[in-house]
């Protein structure tokens, strides 16, 4: 398991992880164009993945200490998956490096250790402080 301390800003940074992971698909796959929403914002795909909109799956309140499993979102193969809480973003270490052919955010982000750095470094642009 890796953890990453986050200054009580986990949520924050779960949020930005899977908003660049979503952008990262670059689209929707197969029948995902069904459900593809390209004017999508970060908290629309927030609510996505909470809700499982695009599939059956995990529904209800995302809780401040928590998990993101995001199977589709919004037609996007993301795959993606790691525990968070307002301290520190966790995922287990067989998931990097990423696998391209299942998780379609892995051309940008080959792991989710990268993919954690991007989203801090953008939140840190944003006058925002992890």
């Amino acid at each position: 398991m890796r953890k990453e301390v986050t200054k009580g800003t986990g949520s924050a940074v779960a949020q930005e992880m899977l908003w660049l992971a979503w952008k990262a698909c670059g689209g929707p796959l197969g029948m995902g164009f069904f459900q593809d929403n390209p004017r999508a914002t970060k908290e629309d795909v927030w609510v996505g993945m909470v809700s499982a909109s695009d599939y059956n799956g995990f529904t209800g309140k995302m809780p401040d200490v928590g998990e993101v499993r995001s199977d589709y979102v919004f037609g996007r193969m993301m795959k993606l998956r790691f525990n968070f809480g307002s301290d520190f973003i966790e995922w287990d270490d067989y998931a990097d490096p990423a696998d391209r052919s299942y998780n379609a955010w892995a051309s940008k982000f080959p792991t989710i250790t990268k993919l954690f750095d991007a989203a801090v470094a953008a939140l840190v642009s944003a006058s925002f402080t992890p």
